[in-house]
């Protein structure tokens, strides 16, 4: 998406030669993109050294396409004149070149997004400072604050993180000057007694407080106590809620029972094949494929040193919880420390949502016991056993606890029979809340009692569940192949996988709770990208187009902007857009409704003046008309053919046969559209 601010360019050089490089350079990245949409890749159950490769090739089709597309894009939208260099373990709080850039350095930062951002926040790892940030173009003050770097596990990690807050209008680049700030106040000391910065109340509960959001923590268990929220209609909303970890052990016939095996200690080999259980058995394994808890009815263990066990590497976990205060003007952060899991809940001052960032330490398999490890959230929500997850990031279907709408449940597995995929968020509401939770990633999730989410967020498991995976899913630094033969036995060995990950809540009346959760979703899905440079030279006049461009409808998200592969002689090329109506009908009540997009005046602030405009298939690769041409007439019983009926029928042409895209509710549209030369 950061190319697409080099489209109004392709009006000034040759097409196919603009394109042939572009494509060129993209090309390894497209490829093992694709390769990784494959349903192993997608849900987790290949090999580990097959994710390995999946991860190297997409490592490095990312370096090709930084190096020849993304960089140049935002060097000619910023006005810089040398190269602009990635962060990609900001995550971590890990950057070579801002940390070390006493002199100060610049970011560019674009927002792939056709809606605007206010106040986006930009964590950038940085040494002690103090730092001012201003603008680099127009020199103004750019909100900025300074906090330590929360643990982390990457031994490179920065002391201290700079956040950064700022507007940014729709497809849009900005570049920002970081300096020392000889004149400010160095960052604030926390108080790291378990009552850190927030108020303390008279029950000894700690309070932090922003614009819109009130969260309570018990200092004693270092755990959320409650949430308020004044939602965007000036009404306050709250609930009780608290958030822990959990883990379930894993259903395995590995070694010994369980008594046995507590009372001996007898330690287990992590690389036993399982056998394909199919014969009727009681014996299906936890695995890649299998969620399988040991007992089917287990509400969750409490996932700390006295219940699961020690670290990694057997090594002792000081497990007491602690909670330490970091706040400011523009954010604070609560630094929760559970022993074998740390979480930081950041809550922008400006922001109705709140981020728990945790880190999960390798899982402990001392014990023999493979473990799935969850994230829970209990609040006082009357959620009647019902709850909604994401359809694939688009449409939100209910889910009812032990029931199919198709068939008659025989419940067997009152756990994993519950949980569902979760690719975007889930949530669950009663007549005056709704608490909904936005994932950074593909997650499985569940509501087991009324009030009640949780989502699993790590998995280490000792025994393959026997369904073609062919080996137990136990990550960690260095694994054998599997490969069934004399000379590959397969094993694990050196420190298992840390992971860390983001959930974002958001709490609302019921009404505003799909919006919510699709505004959060959609910025976690297309943040900023940000690159960094520590060449101090002046900012050229960055190329832009005429004027902002077109600020799409908050129900419309712009999926694809890319060249077509050919146009005509001499000619510019045309484009290939893909716009996605992202609400299902009955949603919300303003943005269920059918959105249009003004394709002329969108294109044509980004300087194109558009010709004609041409609507495709779905994947771009034929006339929509001619794609209908060669539908099925599927014959439905009682009804007549697809031709008899023109009830709920979609909408495929322009409106008025001229430019203006109209979109009716989860209605995704490709068109391709001619410029002017």
């Amino acid at each position: 998406m950061v190319a697409s601010g080099l489209i109004p360019g392709f009006n000034r050089v040759p097409r196919d030669a603009a394109y042939a490089e572009a494509a060129e350079a993209l090309g390894p990245l497209e490829e093992a993109a694709s390769v990784a949409q494959h349903h192993d890749g997608i849900t987790g159950t290949s090999k580990q050294h097959v994710a390995s490769d999946y991860a190297q090739r997409i490592s490095h089709g990312h370096d090709l396409a930084a190096e020849a597309v993304v960089g140049p894009a935002l060097m000619l939208l910023s006005g810089k004149h040398h190269l602009l260099h990635e962060c990609l373990l900001r995550n971590v709080s890990a950057c070579a070149l801002t940390a070390a850039a006493d002199d100060g350095f610049d970011v560019v930062a674009f927002n792939p997004l056709a809606w605007s951002r206010s106040a986006e926040r930009l964590a950038v790892p940085v040494g002690a400072g103090p730092w001012v940030v201003t603008d680099a173009v127009t020199g103004d003050s750019v909100d900025a604050q300074l906090l330590p770097t929360p643990p982390s596990p990457d031994a490179d990690a920065a002391p201290f993180t700079l956040h950064v807050f700022a507007d940014f209008g729709p497809m849009s680049t900005r570049t920002f000057a970081v300096r020392p700030d000889t004149t400010a106040k160095d960052v604030r000391a926390t108080d790291d007694d378990g009552g850190g910065d927030g108020d303390d109340d008279s029950s000894g509960l700690v309070t932090v407080n922003g614009d819109h959001v009130t969260l309570t923590f018990d200092p004693s268990t270092a755990r959320l106590v409650s949430m308020s929220v004044v939602d965007e209609d000036g009404d306050t909303v709250q609930t009780s809620l608290d958030q822990g970890f959990y883990y379930y052990e894993a259903f395995q016939t590995l070694g010994m029972g369980a008594a046995e095996r507590a009372a001996k200690h007898t330690p287990v080999r992590q690389h036993v094949y399982g056998a394909r259980l199919m014969d009727g058995s009681d014996d299906q394994h936890s695995g890649a494929y299998i969620f399988r808890p040991a007992d089917p009815n287990s509400p969750g263990i409490p996932y700390d040193a006295a219940h699961a066990g020690s670290g990694a590497d057997d090594l002792p976990v000081d497990d007491a919880p602690s909670l330490v205060v970091n706040d400011g003007p523009l954010v604070v952060e609560v630094l929760q420390d559970f022993g074998l899991v740390t979480q930081v809940v950041r809550l922008v001052k400006s922001s109705r949502a709140v981020e728990l960032e945790w880190t999960v330490d390798g899982i402990p398999i001392g014990d023999g016991v493979g473990k799935e490890v969850v994230s829970r959230f209990t609040t006082d929500i009357a959620s009647d056993g019902k709850w909604a997850t994401d359809s694939n990031g688009r449409e939100y279907l209910e889910r009812v606890r032990d029931f199919r709408p198709t068939w008659n449940l025989t419940v067997t597995q009152p756990v994993a029979g519950n949980f569902y995929p979760i690719t975007s968020g889930m949530s669950l509401k009663d007549d005056t809340a709704q608490l909904s939770i936005a994932v950074d990633r593909a997650q499985a999730g569940a509501s087991l009692v009324d009030g009640s989410l949780e989502l699993m967020v790590q998995r280490r498991l000792l025994q393959d569940d026997g369904r073609g995976v062919g080996e137990p899913l136990n990550e960690t630094a260095y694994v054998t192949s599997y490969d069934d033969s004399e000379a590959c036995k397969g094993g694990h060995m050196g420190p298992p996988q840390i992971v860390r990950g983001v959930h974002t809540l958001t709490l609302t009346k019921p009404a505003n709770g799909v919006k919510a959760l699709r505004t959060v979703s959609e910025r976690i899905d297309q943040p900023l990208v940000a690159v960094f440079s520590d060449v101090l030279d002046p900012v050229a006049a960055p190329k832009t187009s005429p004027g902002a461009p077109y600020e799409l409808p908050q129900n419309v998200k712009l999926l694809t902007l890319m060249p077509w592969q050919t146009g005509k002689d001499g000619g510019p090329l045309p484009l290939l857009a893909r716009f996605a109506h992202l609400y299902a009908v009955g949603e919300d009540a303003d943005l269920s409704q059918a959105a249009t997009v003004p394709l002329e005046e969108f294109f044509g602030t980004l300087g194109l003046a558009v010709e004609s405009v041409e609507w495709m298939s779905l994947t771009g690769n034929m006339l929509q008309a001619d794609a209908d041409a060669r539908k099925l007439a599927w014959l439905v019983e009682g009804e007549g053919g697809r031709d008899d009926d023109d009830a709920g029928k979609v909408v495929r042409e322009l409106k008025d046969g001229g430019t203006d895209l109209v979109l009716e509710p989860m209605q995704i549209v490709t068109v391709r559209v001619h410029l002017k030369g």
